[in-house]
């Protein structure tokens, strides 16, 4: 479709008027242009609806390079529109307003109407060729102008641009002196070490190297009466401290009962006693555990039998050492150790004194190392007169691993066949040395039992029974090798 566009002259000359008011009132220019048409069809006939207008700037009438253009969606009411050019993100650039400049307009896909517009000044332009009201003219100094405007050379002057000579300068600096900062003459060697005084400790600016004699006086001085330079403090710490910290136990502190759920080294803080079944439980799948005992105990007063002071769940690693499981004297004792779970792949006990207990049981598909432990039962287990009193000392049936340098005492067994243990039962493949069972009463069974493995250099004594089926004091599986073991 043909378009016919006029510009609304006598309007477009009262919004400029406008304009300008506003403009000395709040003394900024505006960034955009206001333009105002009247929009027909090819006969005529006003528009009404909206439209697509492709605004453009040119240098030149006819032709020539397209400096800025805008497609806005222009509403039109019988004919009339007004819109803001510049704004939103086609602004204009910066030096797009230096010369001649020719607008074109286009309606929708039609081609640029013609001829085009020429952009002449707005008010605000007016005063492009003036800074506060001066032109060009105005600001051109002469030298002589310039320096007379400025005014002679002095302290107090700070428009003057005159270079100091350096006789200007010494003189304005002042004498030299400690307390004249300005003054730049340079001290000779003599001057400066007079000014900076004797050599001394409590001298900072004195520069005089120190002699070998004189520094090792010094360090000695610092370092102590009767100070051979010993080096007895490693970054202010005596050998003691780093013995200490080196000592001190890693990891997470536990202080009372609790659950661990997660993996990482942990250490008792302090004696842990509670009537709770699990006093200390371990439940971290997949997870790495080691608790340090840290020759602290764990102990109960009136956990019932078939409980166990510590749980271990489902973990991928659990190390436990260095500290004391204690139990009921005289009372239905609960187990020390007890997992609940068969996936722990790697099990270790090492350096721990059970006692008073029904013993350890431990059990899973992995592998059990347990080394340099005491498990003692109950010491008041001297004969059969209360069977129910139970203490089995050590239990296992893990896939594989060793039993080596433990002391099990005191086992009480009271089950009716032969194959329980009271002392020792191992069910996997285990290497078994240099290890002590002793004092074990059975009312059948075992003291010692190893399924599959090597039992080398063990000794069992004091076993003692009161049934004809008991199967003595060491029992080898077939799949099971003993050699230099003895028995009491």
């Amino acid at each position: 479709m043909d378009y016919l566009l006029r510009t609304l002259v006598i309007k477009k000359i009262v919004i400029i008027a406008l304009l300008m008011l506003s403009a000395l009132a709040n003394a900024s220019v505006p960034s955009t242009i206001n333009y105002q048409g009247y929009l027909t069809d090819s006969a005529g006939e006003p528009i009404n609806q909206t439209q697509t207008i492709t605004f453009r700037i040119y240098s030149q009438a006819n032709g020539g390079i397209e400096l800025w253009s805008d497609t806005k969606s222009v509403a039109i009411d019988q004919g009339a529109f007004s819109t803001e050019l510049g704004d939103g993100i086609n602004s204009f650039p910066n030096n797009l307003f230096d010369g001649p400049l020719f607008l074109g307009i286009s309606v929708n896909t039609d081609a640029e109407m013609s001829p085009r517009t020429s952009l002449t000044s707005a008010p605000f332009a007016l005063n492009a060729e003036r800074l506060d009201g001066q032109t060009a003219a105005d600001l051109i100094y002469t030298d002589a102008e310039a320096v007379s405007a400025m005014g002679s050379i002095s302290n107090s002057n700070p428009l003057n641009h005159s270079r100091y000579t350096d006789i200007n300068a010494r003189a304005a600096m002042g004498t030299r002196s400690n307390t004249n900062d300005l003054n730049h003459d340079r001290y000779t060697d003599t001057e400066a070490r007079s000014a900076m005084g004797t050599r001394s400790d409590s001298n900072d600016f004195n520069h005089d190297k120190y002699t070998n004699a004189n520094a090792v006086a010094a360090i000695k001085a610092a370092d102590g009466a009767g100070s051979n330079l010993d080096a007895d403090l490693v970054d202010g710490m005596q050998a003691s401290d780093i013995i200490a910290a080196a000592s001190a136990p890693q990891g997470t502190a536990i202080t009372g009962p609790t659950t661990i759920t997660s993996g990482g080294r942990y250490y008792l803080a302090n004696d842990i006693s509670s009537t709770s079944t699990g006093v200390i439980s371990i439940s971290a799948p997949g997870e790495n555990v080691i608790l340090d005992l840290n020759n602290k105990t764990i102990s109960s007063t009136s956990v019932a039998a078939g409980s166990s002071l510590v749980r271990l769940f489902s973990t991928s690693t659990i190390e436990i050492m260095n500290g004391t499981i204690q139990g009921v004297v005289g009372a239905l004792s609960p187990q020390a150790i007890l997992t609940n779970s068969t996936a722990i792949n790697r099990l270790v006990l090492k350096d721990l004194t059970i006692v008073d207990t029904s013993g350890v049981t431990v059990g899973g598909n992995g592998a059990c190392f347990i080394e340099n432990n005491i498990i003692n039962g109950d010491s008041t287990n001297t004969g059969f007169s209360t069977p129910s009193i139970e203490s089995r000392g050590l239990g296992m049936t893990c896939r594989n691993g060793f039993v080596q340098n433990n002391v099990v005492t005191n086992s009480v067994f009271t089950g009716t066949t032969a194959s329980g243990t009271g002392g020792m039962n191992l069910n996997g493949t285990f290497v078994v040395k240099n290890n002590v069972i002793r004092n074990v009463l059975l009312h059948s069974g075992v003291c010692f039992r190893l399924v599959r493995g090597l039992a080398t250099q063990n000794v069992t004594s004091g076993c003692e029974t009161n049934s004809a089926t008991d199967a003595g004091d060491v029992l080898l599986s077939s799949g099971a090798t003993g050699i230099d073991n003895a028995e009491g």
